[in-house]
């Protein structure tokens, strides 16, 4: 039971972190240590999903519960208090990377890092330091109907946003923000939220799945490709981690690393008081971090 309890906490805080642009569901995935057993089970082996109910059962319903409960709350939290809030993923960030470098160059390894390990390390930092320098800001709007050329675009918004979730250190939200998309399926995220908290309030089923359409038609595409997304990245994974384990453990490692200038805030005023209220989430994040990735079986 307590294992259930905290996969469904670790499932609310990666769904959050998946709607939030510049913070990566994946890095979280890696710093909570359910990242290998989460891309294991993404497989089209049935058998093997079913056997592990109990992992990604309570997971996934976190991660749902994550997306429509708490990411208006925490969308708020970012625009209201941006620099205490993101300072306590820096924190999950940060306490996590001692876990990636054990599983880089675990022993038996030589005093000196293959040069394959560093490049990979480097590489994929860089690649974080420039998304920083190149984060766009938020454009878009909400979709009022689906043509067949958006639906198909929303598919393949969809698979690339899956594939950036399942990478740690790249943010699917951010990409969706980039391709812009992403104020249009949080938009419709939140109409299924408030037609689902107000049903009571309808005439009948008629106008309840009536004002469903529209948020459906936009989501089911996007669900469709998010799926497509997860079994082709999660594919990918599995085959590098078993042909090149430290170099994608390095490439990990520089993700997560770089991570943290995409999530840094920039241009946000602080009071002694801000920076009291960071340095507490900083520390307190990295301290649930660190404490989930030393549970390791």
């Amino acid at each position: 039971m307590i294992e259930t309890i905290k996969l469904f906490g670790i499932g609310i805080v990666i769904g959050i972190a998946n709607v939030i642009p510049g913070v990566s569901g994946g890095t979280l995935a890696v710093s909570f240590n359910v990242y290998d057993r989460l891309i294991a089970v993404i497989t089209p082996n049935v058998k093997k999903i079913i056997s592990q109910w109990k992992f990604w059962l309570p997971l996934g319903a976190g991660v749902v519960a994550g997306v429509l409960c708490f990411a208006k709350l925490v969308s708020w939290l970012f625009t209201a208090h941006p620099v205490p809030t993101r300072c306590f993923f820096i924190g999950i960030i940060v306490g996590s990377l001692p876990l990636i470098y054990r599983k880089t160059f675990e022993p038996p390894v030589s005093k000196k890092p293959k040069t394959s390990v560093a490049i990979a390390a480097v590489t994929t930092f860089c690649l974080m330091i420039f998304m920083a320098l190149v984060r766009p800001e938020e454009t878009g709007a909400a979709f009022t109907q689906v043509s067949p050329a958006l639906f198909l675009f929303l598919i393949l918004v969809g698979a690339v946003a899956a594939v950036a979730m399942i990478i740690p250190g790249i943010s699917g939200s951010f990409l969706l923000l980039a391709l812009g998309a992403y104020q249009g399926i949080l938009a419709a995220v939140s109409s299924v939220t408030g037609i689902l908290l107000k049903s009571g309030a309808y005439s009948g089923a008629g106008e309840f799945l009536a004002r469903l359409r529209l948020p459906f038609l936009v989501l089911a595409p996007v669900a469709i490709g998010i799926a497509i997304g997860l079994f082709c990245g999660a594919a990918l994974v599995r085959f590098l981690m078993k042909r090149f384990p430290r170099e994608t453990y390095a490439a990990i490692l520089g993700l997560i690393a770089g991570s943290v200038f995409v999530i840094f805030p920039r241009g946000e005023s602080a009071n002694f008081p801000i920076i009291a209220a960071a340095i507490v989430c900083f520390l307190g994040g990295g301290i649930l971090s660190f404490c989930f990735s030393r549970q390791s079986k």
